[in-house]
């Protein structure tokens, strides 16, 4: 909604949304300097198409969903991730600890 004052005019938002650090509540701004600090431009990333098997990619799912390193595009169906490509081999080396882990901790269980 926006409304108009006799000295400037205002925007007022229905949903809540983060201004930048460099807009001040007293300091006054147009619209047109509101809607292009707001919406800027989309960033590129290169992604790279992986195939994996679902619990593998349920494992994936769990390590971005802490920080939002490596998933790109989650596709629908159970084995393809479009995954961020500069983080390719931390992904990898992270799976290959997590995998040696839960093989080791079944090797003891069955040892027992």
């Amino acid at each position: 909604m926006i409304k108009e004052g006799p000295k400037c005019l205002g925007i007022f938002l229905q949903s809540p949304l983060q201004l930048p650090r460099s807009f001040s509540s007293t300091t006054l701004f147009s619209p047109k300097h509101i809607l292009f600090s707001l919406f800027k431009m989309p960033r590129a990333v290169r992604g790279l198409l992986i195939e994996c098997d679902p619990s593998i990619k349920s494992m994936i799912l769990k390590y971005d969903e802490e920080r939002h390193d490596y998933i790109v595009e989650d596709l629908d169906d159970e084995n393809h991730l479009v995954i961020k490509e500069s983080q390719l081999q931390n992904l990898k080396v992270r799976l290959d600890q997590d995998l040696d882990e839960k093989i080791m901790q079944l090797d003891e269980s069955e040892s027992e």
